[in-house]
């Protein structure tokens, strides 16, 4: 991921809160306009999540 962020622009995107009791904060990151995760699925290096 510091690769991708290292050298290229990149913006985050803050929505909302997950579900559960933590609350945790949820946010979407593109580099080049293209998501990071998206990219990380490409690359081998992550898998989709289940569909809500």
């Amino acid at each position: 991921m510091l690769e991708l962020l290292d050298g290229n622009d990149w913006t985050i995107a803050n929505f909302n809160h997950d579900g559960t009791s933590s609350k945790r904060r949820l946010a979407t990151i593109r580099i080049s306009a293209q998501e990071a995760g998206d990219i990380l699925i490409n690359e081998r290096l992550a898998r989709p999540g289940p569909l809500e």
